[in-house]
């Protein structure tokens, strides 16, 4: 009884610290100790499931300090002297703090960890002891022992109730929220049945939630209709060609409907090769385009190396994907799970395939790495493939060796899920971090005389049209380095070789279009999901880029001209992952969603 009350005391105490460390810099401290605990589960290959709390640090530590305290130290208050007591007390601070200490180094507890909450519960714990071996002392002395042994029983139960409570309370983190059920798998060898549209909704009486970004808000636009149906597996693109539509599946299979009510036919498969088994939803097949000839495709995805690879198919005499010889343009392995990117077009313009790249980095600690501004990485970027042109990039890095590649179209992004080609321009959504999110438009006309150059969009230095650390939840003293500057990165370029920051700033672009994740206690807008103009319409919407957002349930409008913005609300379907003009409909989108429904959206 006496281990067991100790134990729960402990863990209490220790739970609290914990739940206090929880709510520094919204929870990035414990977060990013997770993300170590699961690249280790992940590198020893175990096959099991990990809700990530502090319990799995807090009970391993209280069970420790317990069993060593109980073991060799003990209070004796009727026996001991007053030296004796202060030995053992000092005792008691210090196996706490042997243990405390070896845990933190060895579960790397010790990233950002605050120093002032630690302190202080190593300072004040053998006071906590003290005082509750005093209460056992006084307490059974002075109660007979039934009322010792409920008294004791009372308190156990107190302290299972706050550890339930702060056990609920870490549950809430990002890597928890992240996690999708297994996927049911579509049988490749079937057709999908039951096209047939619901029953329309028509919205006329919504109201739109404000507009906090840039451009010009000018209408909530209502009177839409929606029409959806449903699979079995999470859509993760849609793409058009040909004026038929391609569905693309999270498992590895790609289909094809030919008409609106037309049931879909299997295109694709390469459940094979690709992987969907590692945590989250950053992971299976991402997106296919295809060249104008129709001769041949470009598929992404990521593989059993969690890397993410743009291979090359070409069509037989049957118009049917070639097995047998893909070529495979570019592999890039992607160790923490996390941005890949993925979306792929085919470029007019380039005459080659555009493939956006993720920075490839955590959500708990991005903004101390810079590889999306190296120009000799390829992540975080649009990337030109299989094509003879070529783009000049400014050499920036940290050591000045190699050349700058030169295939980049863009950099400076942070994970870039949908591109798009419209009128001589590049649009580019970039799924932001906290607080903004991004359009953003390389224009094709800028470019002078056929000399191509990339163009930088900043991140991690900027975050839309501002410095990262110009937003007041941002820490500067801690994301700047001894210099003053963000990046490690330098610009070789010049004759004096200085660090790349004043350079970047000066000579990255704001996006066209940004939006803020806060909007009122109703409303977080959150990630970004691009995004299409409509290419078979009236021409009522000429020049609106229409995008949609993960978290929210709205459909954005902006006039690539006049920064115009329109809102249509619709009602809440599931977690949208894309957009695209219907080929099948005028004036009409198609968006697919993470729970597999697709809808199409007829705007008025």
């Amino acid at each position: 009884m006496n281990f067991l009350i100790s134990f729960i005391f402990n863990l209490t105490i220790l739970n609290y610290l914990f739940f206090l460390l929880e709510r520094i810099d919204n929870a990035r401290i414990l977060e990013y100790s997770y993300v170590n605990l699961a690249e280790d589960l992940n590198f020893i290959g175990a096959q099991f499931d990990v809700n990530f709390t502090y319990f799995i640090f807090s009970i391993p530590i209280s069970l420790v300090i317990t069993f060593v305290i109980n073991r060799f130290v003990k209070f004796d208050f009727k026996n001991d002297e007053i030296e004796t007591l202060l030995k053992k007390f000092l005792y008691i601070g210090f196996i706490n703090l042997a243990v405390l200490c070896f845990f933190i180094y060895f579960l790397r507890l010790y990233e950002l960890l605050s120093r002032a909450y630690v302190f202080f519960y190593i300072l004040l714990f053998p006071f906590f002891y003290l005082f509750l071996d005093g209460i056992q002392y006084v307490t059974r002395q002075r109660l007979q022992k039934t009322f010792f042994n409920v008294l004791t029983i009372f308190i156990i139960g107190g302290l299972t109730f706050l550890n339930s409570n702060f056990y609920s309370s870490s549950l809430d983190n990002i890597l928890n929220r992240d996690k999708v059920e297994d996927d049911l798998k579509i049988i490749a060898e079937e057709k999908i049945e039951s096209l047939d549209f619901q029953e329309s909704v028509v919205l006329d009486d919504e109201e739109c939630s404000p507009w906090v970004g840039t451009g010009q808000f000018t209408g909530c636009i209502g009177g839409i209709k929606v029409s959806s149906f449903s699979y079995e597996q999470q859509v993760t693109n849609l793409t058009v060609f040909e004026n038929k539509l391609y569905i693309v599946f999270k498992d590895g299979t790609v289909y094809v409907q030919n008409s609106l009510n037309s049931e879909l036919e299997l295109f694709l498969d390469l459940t094979d090769i690709v992987h969907t088994e590692f945590p989250g939803m950053s992971q299976g097949l991402y997106d296919i385009a295809f060249d104008p000839n129709g001769d041949s495709f470009l598929v992404s995805y990521s593989n059993s190396d969690i890397a993410i690879v743009f291979s090359k198919y070409f069509l037989n005499n049957d118009r049917l994907p070639d097995y047998e010889n893909p070529v495979e343009l570019l592999r890039l392995s992607n160790n923490v799970k996390y941005h890949f990117g993925g979306s792929v077009i085919w470029s007019d313009f380039f005459d080659g395939y555009l493939v956006g790249i993720g920075d490839m980095r955590e959500n708990i600690m991005p903004l101390v790495h810079s590889d999306a501004l190296n120009t000799t990485s390829y992540k975080g970027k649009i990337i030109l493939l299989d094509s003879d042109k070529t783009i000049s990039s400014p050499l920036i890095n940290e050591h000045g060796l190699y050349e700058s590649i030169d295939k980049i179209v863009a950099y400076g992004l942070r994970n870039p899920w949908q591109i798009s080609e419209y009128n001589n321009r590049l649009i580019i959504t970039d799924v932001g971090s906290q607080f903004i999110e991004e359009v953003n438009e390389v224009n094709y006309l800028d470019y002078e005389d056929g000399n191509y150059t990339s163009v930088s969009f900043g991140w991690p230095l900027m975050m839309g049209d501002e410095l990262s650390y110009n937003f007041r939840e941002r820490n500067k003293d801690a994301m700047t380095r001894l210099d003053g500057k963000i990046t490690d990165l330098y610009y070789w370029e010049s004759d004096v070789i200085e660090k790349a920051d004043d350079y970047l700033i000066e000579n990255s672009k704001s996006p066209l279009l940004q939006y803020d994740h806060f909007v009122d206690d109703n409303t977080i807008r959150a990630a970004i999901i691009g995004g299409d103009f409509i290419k078979n319409g009236t021409g009522k919407y000429d020049n609106y880029y229409f995008f949609t957002d993960y978290v929210e349930s709205e459909i954005y409008g902006v006039n690539v001209e006049t920064k115009d913005v329109l809102i249509f609300p619709v009602t809440f379907v599931g977690n949208p992952t894309s957009l695209k003009g219907s080929p099948f409909q005028k004036d009409a989108l198609v968006i697919g969603y993470a729970n597999g429904i697709i809808s199409s959206v007829e705007l008025p």
